[in-house]
């Protein structure tokens, strides 16, 4: 059985989404889903429902106990939930979106001054390339950790 993992070998420098869709290309083929692989547009599997996951009511005696338990289920099945009444506020994203927008509108000599190095998720570009035969998401991505605050 052939290994199809090669996590460095197969980085790219391939045009990012941006590129493609200003130049109207037809998206690479490692962009597409075939019917049926992957569970991917194969209707006879249910559709996952994303676990909601309250996040006031981590922090009250009387709630914390169950909300935890939906979070660790949540976490263990799907890898991944939508959190409501975090205390975020619009005031504290406004400034956020603002300077994604701005960024995302660099021109692309600029982005590339903050790609990502290979094996690792942070910085600008794409998906990390685990596989010859993974099927990259349509999208281009800027990830920077920002806590702690030594690991920035």
């Amino acid at each position: 059985m052939a290994d199809n993992r090669c996590p460095t070998k197969l980085e790219s420098k391939s045009k990012s989404v941006q590129e493609v869709v200003r130049n109207s290309e037809e998206p690479p083929g490692k962009y597409f889903y075939e019917a049926g692989v992957n569970g991917v547009l194969d209707s006879s599997l249910p559709v996952l429902e994303i676990p909601v996951i309250d996040t006031s009511r981590l922090t009250s005696p009387s709630t914390s106990r169950e909300e935890v338990e939906k979070l660790r289920s949540a976490l263990i099945s799907c890898d991944c939930f939508m959190s409501i009444n975090h205390g975020v506020t619009g005031s504290f994203l406004d400034p956020i979106r603002l300077v994604t927008t701005q960024f995302f509108a660099f021109p692309m000599e600029e982005k590339m001054k903050y790609s990502r190095e290979v094996d690792t998720p942070e910085g600008y570009g794409n998906d990390l390339i685990l596989s010859k035969d993974q099927i990259l998401d349509w999208t281009d991505r800027l990830y920077h950790k920002v806590s702690p605050e030594d690991q920035r």
